[in-house]
């Protein structure tokens, strides 16, 4: 191809970059049919952003490889802080690479892949993340797996009981904290973590509200305060028993995560399964009998 240029998207890019989207992901963006008012949009929250230094979050960019103006190939970047060695490492991470179809082959992705690598180092991050769709694809570039996540679906009437001590979570600025804590307690047993910003945290508080938001939150409490939360939203399935689909779940002990399953259990009454995420490490077979489980992984290389 002719004409080639790799550059940063501005947000005069963000409708060819959102419809890129939709193709390659084959997802939806109702906001397009109105080209004109969606692009007014973009610049509106670019001035935003560049007035507001805070509400860029992670630092995200998006980089574009052009031939006579179209998009052909894009990736985006976002700053993050890792746990690694009893430290906090800078880390790239690496999402929405994709290729217009006509454009699929034609060695895109690795221009931008090496380009971003390069800027990565430049900037410090010494490692780089990314959840492959296909692991040997991003091996070329370095990334190997560092961490599997297992996902669990639980008959509710296999979990655990026990006694458990929770409480309703309200949403309220001291519970948030506590949440926050038990979080980086959590997050710190296992190298490679993200360490979340306060914007990120923002967005998870603001989906916990108690009694308009769609979850229903619980923090289990110890005999030092605080060991555990949990948060989880509820589903039927073509006219099944009701399944709980938990989203956080943070622990300090495997006492305190023992004591939450139970919990999970004692919902038995309406729900007839538990779904749910753990470290590969936190093995819970011992207490439960009949699970199916799935992985989850991710990939990561050094910068």
């Amino acid at each position: 191809m002719n004409d080639l240029q790799l550059r940063t998207l501005t947000p005069e890019d963000l409708p060819a970059f959102w419809k890129l989207a939709c193709a390659a992901f084959h997802s939806k963006n109702p906001g397009l049919e109105d080209e004109s008012a969606f692009l007014e949009n973009c610049v509106k929250k670019d001035k935003a952003e560049k007035e507001n230094p805070t509400a860029l979050g992670n630092c995200l960019t998006r980089t574009g490889l052009f031939c006579e103006g179209k998009l052909l190939s894009t990736l985006t970047a976002n700053a993050f802080e890792i746990h690694f060695d009893g430290t906090v490492c800078e880390m790239c991470g690496i999402g929405g690479v994709m290729s217009d179809p006509s454009a699929r082959k034609t060695g895109g992705v690795t221009q931008l892949m090496h380009h971003e690598l390069h800027a990565a180092k430049d900037r410090g991050q010494i490692f780089s993340h990314l959840s492959p769709f296909r692991s040997s694809f991003y091996r070329k570039f370095g990334y190997v797996h560092c961490a599997f996540a297992e996902r669990w679906t639980i008959p509710a009437q296999f979990l655990p009981e026990e006694p458990f001590a929770v409480q309703w979570y309200e949403n309220k600025p001291e519970e948030q904290q506590a949440v926050k804590a038990l979080y980086q307690t959590f997050a710190a047993r296992y190298g490679l973590s993200v360490r979340r910003s306060d914007l990120r945290w923002a967005g998870i508080f603001k989906k916990l509200q108690p009694y308009s938001g769609s979850n229903f939150s619980y923090l289990h409490y110890g005999e030092d305060g605080p060991d555990g939360f949990l948060s989880y939203h509820t589903k039927t399935f073509d006219n099944a028993p009701m399944t709980i689909l938990v989203d956080h779940l943070y622990f300090t002990s495997p006492a305190a995560l023992r004591k939450m399953l139970a919990f999970l259990g004692s919902q038995r009454a309406y729900a007839a399964e538990v779904q749910l995420t753990l470290p590969e490490d936190a093995d819970i077979t011992f207490w439960l009998k009949e699970i199916c489980t799935a992985y989850d992984k991710c990939n990561i290389r050094l910068v």
